[in-house]
């Protein structure tokens, strides 16, 4: 499928990775690939073009705080201290 204006990739979280869909809302979407990455940071051979990342929320919020560590793996526990600290409910 060639690029053609208003064309988008959209990145759709799968069961085991990411789909990359590719067309627009006037013509539909078509899968383009779907990958076994867990990181969308990952995911190569994106189409070139506008992508959007579409994820299914019931409910977001933020809450920014700085972290003293590289390790990705604590970074659960951190913001779960965090929100604890501030009187905030935390999802178990």
């Amino acid at each position: 499928m060639s690029a053609k204006k208003g064309d988008l990739n959209l990145m759709i979280p799968g069961a085991d990775g990411w789909e990359i869909w590719k067309g627009s809302a006037m013509s539909g979407f078509q899968q383009h690939a779907s990958t076994n990455h867990l990181l969308a940071l990952d995911v190569t051979g994106i189409p070139s073009g506008a992508v959007a990342m579409a994820v299914p929320v019931r409910e977001v919020f933020a809450m920014p705080f700085r972290a003293q560590t590289d390790d990705l793996s604590l970074l659960g526990d951190l913001a779960a201290m965090q929100l604890e600290k501030s009187g905030k409910p935390t999802c178990s």
